[in-house]
């Protein structure tokens, strides 16, 4: 898939590390267990409006009380450590964190 190799290059955490400024960006949140079939497609839906629109997506791990989880699920259950024992996230996707 040569267009999503293509946006990888340009947008990427590498490229994004190298030349932060002068880009448009959007964010993208998620979180689970809980929800995550929910996250999931909304994460997936930034991604193509990012690719399509050119922007730069910034990934935020976000199970917080907005999102409807009560403090003890966002920092037990749903956390990102918890996560992270279940799911891959991708290295090239910068993190929010790193330009923000």
């Amino acid at each position: 898939m040569q267009a999503f190799d293509d946006y990888i290059a340009e947008h990427g955490a590498d490229a994004v590390r190298k030349s932060p400024e002068n880009r448009q960006y959007m964010r993208a949140r998620f979180a689970c267990p809980r929800q995550a079939g929910n996250y999931i497609l909304d994460f997936s839906n930034s991604l193509l409006l990012a690719i399509a629109s050119n922007r730069t997506l910034l990934f935020k791990y976000d199970a917080t009380k907005s999102r409807g989880y009560t403090d003890w699920m966002a920092n037990n259950e749903n956390s990102e450590e918890n996560c992270r024992k279940g799911l891959d996230f991708a290295a090239w996707m910068p993190h929010l964190a790193e330009v923000f």
